[in-house]
């Protein structure tokens, strides 16, 4: 077995492996070693799973307890966010923040850079698959999800929803008499409606919602809370459309069907109960919100 295999189950907490003077990981560790730690950062194109990695190979030499990752758009973290910290870039628009147990010397500082130059190709292939893969999951149009990205991202609530435990709801939004204004007025104008519908949206998420565009003038919710929560947003937006210049121009009101999941549904069982909500809100008089339960 290699040294480094046997180092990457130490736990850092219990270990002061790697803090003492002049350590150098490239001159003490085989070139197996280090060929080992390189296709760790390399094996995963998920910048969060490249950071983990990063982390667990750091943390056996240095006494680093969190870090968090930081581009222009987006930031992931890993451990506790406390006590000292620096902060160092690692590509272009990219900067590494350390979270530390205790100050770092020349040397530890020198261990770090080297880790770094390893990271450095991996975080940005990571990065630029996520950037790529990102685009294709959302609405050019509005910039919310697409209907790919709403799926993927149900299935992975779900999935945490009956890990943990919490809560999870879907709110399905429709516009009414939409198609009537893309019929008289073009669709440039019903491209501008859409638009300032998703920047209604945007406003009132909160930072665990994820808002997506599904169809010509659907829209969906995924929230981590109940039925009651998804109500309260559900209110929220209403108010919004009806106060809305363009909206009201356009006499443009919104549907909106409402469904928790329960523990043994589906994703296609949830979007169903959701989806039998909204045509209950159409059927009632429109410009409303109703849940499965009401």
């Amino acid at each position: 077995m290699s040294s480094f295999a046997q180092i990457a189950h130490i736990n850092p907490a219990n270990s002061n492996l790697g803090f003492w003077p002049g350590f150098n990981p490239k001159s003490s560790l085989s070139s197996q070693d280090q060929i080992a730690i390189l296709q760790r950062l390399h094996a995963s194109l998920e910048p969060e799973q490249v950071l983990a990695t990063f982390s667990q190979v750091i943390g056996n030499f240095l006494p680093v307890h969190g870090l968090k990752l930081h581009t222009a758009t987006n930031k992931w973290v890993w451990g506790h966010q406390s006590g000292q910290h620096i902060h160092r870039p690692i590509v272009a628009n990219v900067t590494l923040q350390y979270y530390l147990a205790k100050a770092l010397s020349s040397d530890d500082l020198l261990c770090l850079q080297l880790f770094e130059s390893w990271l450095a190709p991996a975080i940005n292939n990571a990065l630029t698959h996520s950037q790529v893969a990102n685009q294709a999951m959302h609405d050019s149009l509005t910039g919310l999800g697409n209907r790919r990205g709403f799926e993927l991202s149900m299935d992975k609530a779900i999935a945490r929803s009956r890990r943990n435990g919490l809560p999870l709801s879907l709110m399905i939004l429709d516009l009414d008499n939409f198609k009537q204004v893309n019929d008289n007025q073009g669709h440039q104008q019903g491209d501008a409606l859409l638009q300032s519908f998703a920047s209604i949206l945007n406003q009132q998420l909160r930072d665990t919602d994820r808002g997506f565009r599904v169809g010509g003038d659907e829209f969906t919710i995924l929230l981590d809370t109940n039925a009651a929560g998804a109500h309260l947003l559900a209110n929220r937006i209403l108010a919004q459309v009806s106060a809305n210049e363009a909206c009201q121009q356009a006499k443009i009101g919104v549907s909106i069907g409402l469904a928790q999941w329960q523990a043994s549904a589906t994703a296609a069982k949830l979007y169903e109960t959701a989806d039998k909500a909204l045509y209950a809100a159409k059927a009632s008089g429109k410009h409303t919100a109703c849940s499965a339960c009401d």
